[in-house]
């Protein structure tokens, strides 16, 4: 049966560590975060848990952007051999939905992990492929685009942690109901999460 949800929200206890259960192998890794930047460390740490992305290829920024997080090529890099892709944390108080400091930390893994996701699907691209990416997403390719990344985390072993992210923003979050919605068309909303996790016999148990 479908873990419940009291099992899968134990982000609510704002602790900084988790054991994560990858579907293969079976090993349980733990993330301990110290003093420091805690968004660059728990970055780095969950690198170890994408083994495909290149050391080094992932730069932490913060600016005012629309969402609570985002990802995308260094631009100046995209016709390099080795590339860079920033993941951006909005760190404008007065112009964010969703404070990723406000963000409990299951929840905070679910979206990391979505935003390496990102950077597992821009690597394998070649820059003819990354342009056309990017200008299908311009014109209307966002939610297939988004959802399939949403997906690919999923399947990478953390469906219960994008589960979190995404049950934080709509049921708990003080995020306006414009951006709700926004979140709605553009990305898998908890019950949606939940009807993949309940086919997928790999997130059953007993």
């Amino acid at each position: 049966m479908l873990k419940t949800e009291k099992e899968y929200s134990k982000y609510e206890n704002r602790i900084d560590h988790i054991v994560y259960r990858p579907i293969t192998p079976q090993k349980e890794f733990k993330l301990e975060i110290s003093n420091g930047d805690h968004a660059e460390m728990l970055i780095q740490q969950m690198l170890n848990f994408f083994p495909e992305i290149a050391k080094n290829s992932v730069v932490l920024k913060y600016k005012s952007i629309r969402t609570s997080m985002a990802c995308k090529p260094v631009l100046k890099e995209i016709f390099n051999k080795k590339r860079r892709y920033e993941i951006i944390i909005n760190n404008d108080s007065k112009n964010v939905e969703i404070p990723f400091d406000e963000i409990p930390f299951q929840a905070k893994i679910g979206i990391i992990a979505h935003e390496l996701g990102h950077v597992l699907d821009y690597q394998n691209k070649s820059v003819f492929q990354l342009i056309k990416t990017g200008l299908l997403y311009i014109i209307g390719n966002q939610e297939k685009y988004e959802k399939s990344i949403d997906y690919l985390t999923i399947k990478k072993g953390f469906g219960w942690q994008v589960l979190a992210w995404s049950d934080y923003a709509f049921n708990h979050s003080n995020a306006s109901v414009s951006y709700l919605e926004f979140k709605d068309k553009y990305y898998f909303n908890p019950e949606e999460i939940k009807a993949i996790l309940e086919s997928d016999k790999k997130y059953k148990t007993g």
